[in-house]
Order: C-alpha cells, then structure tokens, then sequence
C-alpha cells in the first residue's frame, strides 16, 4: 500500500528545512522504529506557481492495516505539528494499494 501526501506552505524558503526534517523523521520512522517500509519525497521544481503544491511524500506500508499504527505513532504526530510551525497551510493525502 502507498500513502501519498502532498502538502502546500505559506512560505517557500522554509523548504530546505522541510527537506531536512521529513528525511530525518522518516529514516527513523523506517529504520528504528520499522513502523513503514519505506519512503520517497520530492520538492516541486516550480513552487511559484500558486496552485501548485510544494511537496509529494510517498509512504510504502505493508498494508491497510498497518496504517493507523503509522498514523498515530509519536514522530509522525510530532512531524505534523513542526510542519505546521513551518508554515503548512495545505495537504491532501490518498491512500492505494499497488
């Protein structure tokens, strides 16, 4: 299964620190906690556009089931409130299996 979030910040030169964060979070997410499989982000390559989103975050899970374990585990929770701190001002997620 594939979690794919894309989110949309009030300022784009927080970015670089997004980018440090999310990597950050999500290493220890997939390698200490083994709570996702794994994971890939991008940065748009054009942030000026105003109704472009800023970053896609792809999360590989096992399952269904294993989602509201990454969901509702700390770091994620912790992650979401730091990105608000950074400015997040939108996002929108699906959920699919492959």
């Amino acid at each position: 299964m594939k979690h794919i979030v894309l989110f949309k910040f009030e300022n784009k030169d927080c970015l670089e620190k997004v980018d440090r964060l999310v990597t950050e979070t999500y290493d220890k997410l997939e390698k200490v906690h083994k709570v996702i499989e794994g994971y890939s982000f991008s940065i748009n390559c054009l942030p000026e556009k105003e109704n472009n989103m800023d970053l896609v975050l792809f999360v590989d899970l096992t399952g269904p089931s294993s989602l509201s374990g990454y969901i509702d585990h700390p770091d994620h929770q912790e992650v979401l409130v730091k990105l608000k701190s950074l400015g997040l001002k939108d996002k929108a997620v699906i959920d699919i299996n492959e």
